[in-house]
């Protein structure tokens, strides 16, 4: 922290006037899952355990599918996530 500190005057021109302080704000968490493999199974446990995270908003997004099926997985993944 000391170290970061020093160099605020060479990335802002000043030192800052109050006492810095590092606080945890929103929870935010990315998850890539490019390797994961979207059987039905991996769907439920990737909505259970998105689920089970204490974060306010969590962003789904599905690899690149040469077979274009990304919408399909995305809708399935909202039926689960919804209970399905």
């Amino acid at each position: 922290m000391k170290r970061r500190y020093a160099k605020l005057p060479q990335l802002f021109g000043r030192l800052p006037k109050a006492k810095l302080e590092v606080v945890a704000t929103q929870p935010f968490r990315e998850k890539e899952a490019a390797s994961a493999d979207y059987d039905p199974g991996a769907l439920r446990a990737w909505a259970d355990r998105i689920r089970s995270q204490p974060w306010a908003e969590a962003f789904v997004f599905f690899k690149h599918e040469d077979e274009g099926l990304g919408p399909k997985l995305a809708h399935r993944f909202l039926e689960l996530w919804n209970g399905g």
